[in-house]
């Protein structure tokens, strides 16, 4: 049993338990070191950034500072687009529905201009329909131009904040 127990050492590395001495003695050292659960993993991560950093010459406080300005960049921009975005999807909805109401107003002039009993009736029928349709666009005009106006002003509003809040936490 002795020899059995001393060719099962010799296979393990000298180590009853199986595991090699090489592996126990130094995972630190070992060529590929496998991380050692999250907070290996985020020191390999942040080890990396650093390298990365100094590579491109921002280390330390300065390498902070650009980090913090780039993630306040893109705050801001995402701000702005959910601000546009909202705007758009309000304009959207506000085109469907002055579309429906073109149509409507369309089949309702059409209606008129078959009662016409004369000529002169459906000249003066399409006079007014031509009036109307120009009133509705002027005023489905001023409508857009004001939303657009408004979405702008608060998209401006949302970047200026953040412009703020970045110079207030770099003084």
């Amino acid at each position: 049993m002795n020899a059995q127990s001393n060719d099962s050492d010799f296979r393990h590395g000298g180590r009853s338990d199986g595991i090699p001495d090489a592996i126990k003695a130094a995972p630190e050292k070992a060529i590929w070191p496998m991380p050692n659960g999250l907070d290996a993993a985020a020191r390999q991560a942040r080890e990396a950034a650093e390298r990365l950093s100094r590579t491109l010459g921002f280390s330390g406080e300065e390498g902070e500072r650009l980090a913090t300005q780039s993630r306040a960049n893109m705050e801001a921009l995402r701000q702005c687009r959910s601000v546009l975005m909202q705007a758009f999807q309000a304009s959207s909805e506000n085109w469907m529905e002055m579309v429906q109401a073109q149509w409507k107003r369309n089949f309702d002039g059409m209606e008129r201009l078959m009662q016409a009993k004369s000529v002169q009736e459906f000249g003066t029928i399409q006079g007014e329909l031509v009036r109307e349709n120009l009133e509705h666009i002027l005023k489905d005009s001023r409508c857009i131009a004001e939303r657009s106006m408004r979405a702008a002003d608060e998209a401006g509003k949302a970047l200026a904040a953040m412009t703020v809040r970045t110079a207030a936490a770099q003084a």
